[in-house]
């Protein structure tokens, strides 16, 4: 289950990055690195507590497809419950 989790995300990463330009990303990793100990004076766990909540947003839709998508049940018939 972990596995296809990991590739949900990292697919959802690669579709995010893509309408993103790279640049986009490395200026606001730069950003955040500048302004890390400004904030977290001001908010203290910001980085943890957005990264709980992006985490958060992508486990509720794995969660969502799964109940979506049904599962495969096999039908008894009466000669298998002897």
């Amino acid at each position: 289950m972990y596995t296809i989790r990991a590739i949900i995300e990292f697919y959802l990463l690669m579709k995010i990055s893509s309408i993103f330009n790279d640049k986009f990303f490395l200026l606001l990793a730069n950003n955040i690195c500048l302004f890390y100990s400004p904030l977290d004076k001001k908010y203290p766990n910001f980085m943890l507590k957005i990264r709980m909540a992006m985490k958060q947003i992508i486990e509720g839709i794995i969660v969502f497809i799964i109940c979506i998508v049904p599962k495969y049940e096999e039908e008894l018939d009466d000669d298998d419950l002897d």
